[in-house]
Order: C-alpha cells, then sequence, then structure tokens
C-alpha cells in the first residue's frame, strides 16, 4: 500500500512544479506513507527484535510526527 502513497506523492509534486498547483495536499499522502511505514517497521520488529527495524520505527515515528506537526501548523496559519 505504501507503494500507491509513494507513486500519488511524486504525481503531486510533479504537477505542482509544472502547473504551480496540486489536485491534493501531498503532506496528507505522505502521512499515510509513513504510518504505512511504521506498521510494518513496528511488526518486523516484533518478530525479529533486530535493531535496524527499530531504527527505522523510531525514524518513521518522528517524521509522522514532523509532518503532522507541519499539516496541522499549516492549517491553523502558524506557518
Amino acid at each position: 500500500m505504501e507503494s500507491v502513497y509513494a507513486v500519488l506523492i511524486v504525481i503531486l509534486v510533479i504537477q505542482k512544479l509544472i502547473t504551480g498547483k496540486a489536485f491534493a495536499d501531498y503532506q496528507v499522502f505522505l502521512l499515510a506513507f509513513l504510518i504505512g511505514y511504521i506498521g510494518r517497521f513496528a511488526t518486523k520488529y516484533s518478530y525479529t527484535k533486530e535493531k535496524e527495524w527499530l531504527f527505522g520505527l523510531v525514524c518513521g515515528i518522528i517524521g509522522s510526527i514532523a509532518c503532522l506537526i507541519n499539516i496541522v501548523g499549516k492549517g491553523m496559519g502558524w506557518f
């Protein structure tokens, strides 16, 4: 499912570069991508207990929190 979100993000960024406006906000799809990423890495870490899955999980959580703060901040006029 993350591949669908990744393709949509690429399409939206290209559309915004070419036309100046995209049909949807790419940050929402980025947040959905990161949540799927977190789920995958959490599952793999819970089964294997390997450190690289934990590192990916922590990076995904930090990225999704930053993305959510950015979405809320732009909506509230903070940024």
